[in-house]
């Protein structure tokens, strides 16, 4: 077994000092002076990186269409795009499932579809689905296949989704005039979605929740709201951040600290009903060299055949989009046409690359942050200006790992 030393993080947090090894996911706190001779660093076992795009990947991730259904305060793309009927061909969602078989080295494949929201292609994401399955059974492969859904869609949907799919993310903001405000006058439809799925596989169903600077004070009555009429279900909480778009100027980004007090202010919500919460930088958990699959096996296939690590690339190649597109599907030949190239520079994001990154006891937790953002606001240049600062991070990162210690709920993250 091949082994590294890891750093062995103290932190002083008032008379105590917390002593963090985020590669054993391991926290404890003592006092200044035992930490004093607590050793510097210890032997770990050394974690397998890709170092290049080696063009096989665990799971393929098919953007449907480019249309949406909802005009939400603070979508992330542009009106433009969501409002055009760009759908996938099913020659393309099919050479992308037969491209992830083909070159598989997994045991458990995976397939997950967005938009647009993915829904409004009902026929072609059934007929994936089912395709997808049945080459899992001829190559004797575990399938697994998942959704992310704004939850506007007729009734009956609800029931197929619940019967097939193997997780579903649904987005929703929270109570009724929260969720009304933020995304499109879409609470009573969307809840009544979440609830039917929950009947009947309550374990599939996530939430996706984005709070802005109009509900950050009342992120622990969300937590609530969603633990009492959904106990046991995964939430995810990130905070808004603004585009450029006229339509958000009225919505606006949370105070990053403030989010992350509200954040921690809820956890009692999350552990009376069973609950597991999740914000960018919460918990402790094997180390990530990156805030999301961007830099590592993201293989995203949009209606076009363009190929992206990052989602935020699919309406647009400006502000940043460009940034991750490292493939396309040739027509004429039938094939995906990679660029190693491209995949080096989005490998650059991960934080061991970053010597400013390598001394942080947070970085586990940060990932380096959501490189879409920073893309935008560094004109098109990876590793720029983050969404909060490292100061902000790492003080949430101290407040939290206190109160993993003093309180143990770790588990409900």
């Amino acid at each position: 077994m091949e082994t590294v030393e890891a750093k062995v993080f103290k932190i002083p947090v008032k008379e105590e000092v917390l002593v963090f090894i985020p590669q054993l996911a391991k926290v404890y706190k003592t006092d200044s002076e035992t930490a004093k001779k607590i050793t510097e660093v210890v032997t770990v076992k050394k974690e397998k990186l890709r170092t290049e795009k080696q063009e096989v990947f665990p799971s393929v991730v098919l953007r449907l269409t480019d249309s949406c259904n909802l005009h939400c305060a603070y979508c992330q793309e542009k009106r433009e795009a969501v409002a055009k009927t760009n759908s996938m061909p099913w020659e393309i969602a099919k050479a992308a499932m037969d491209y992830l078989f083909k070159n598989a080295k997994e045991e458990t494949l995976s397939l997950n579809f967005l938009g647009g929201e993915a829904t409004l292609e009902w026929e072609l994401l059934k007929a994936s689905e089912d395709y997808f399955r049945r080459l899992g059974l001829k190559q004797k492969k575990k399938t697994l296949v998942g959704l992310t859904t704004n939850g506007c869609f007729v009734p009956y949907k609800a029931d197929w989704l619940a019967l097939n799919m193997n997780n579903i993310l649904l987005a929703l903001d929270g109570t009724k005039a929260i969720q009304d405000a933020q995304r499109d006058d879409s609470f009573d439809l969307v809840f009544e979605n979440a609830r039917k799925i929950y009947e009947k596989a309550p374990a599939k169903l996530q939430f996706r929740t984005t709070i802005s600077a109009e509900s950050v004070e009342r992120l622990p009555e969300i937590v609530a709201f969603l633990g009492k009429n959904f106990p046991g279900c995964r939430q995810s909480y990130e905070p808004l951040f603004e585009t450029s778009q006229e339509e958000t100027k009225s919505l606006k980004s949370p105070a990053i600290e403030l989010f992350f007090d509200k954040f921690l202010e809820a956890l009692p919500s999350a552990q009376k009903y069973g609950s597991r919460i999740t914000a960018s930088g919460a918990g402790i958990k094997p180390p990530s060299v990156a805030f999301c699959g961007t830099a590592e096996t993201n293989f995203i296939v949009t209606c076009e055949g363009r190929v992206l690590a990052c989602n935020q690339g699919a309406a647009t190649a400006a502000e940043g989009g460009a940034l991750f597109e490292y493939g396309h599907f040739e027509e004429k030949k039938k094939v995906f046409i990679f660029d190693k190239d491209c995949f080096a520079q989005l490998v650059t994001a991960r934080t061991e690359k970053r010597e400013e990154c390598s001394g942080c006891y947070a970085r586990f937790n940060c990932g380096g942050t959501c490189q879409a953002e920073k893309g935008k606001s560094e004109a098109g240049a990876l590793g720029g200006k983050p969404e909060y600062s490292c100061e902000e991070m790492r003080g949430f990162a101290a407040k939290l790992l206190k109160l993993i210690v003093d309180k143990d709920c770790k588990n409900i993250f």
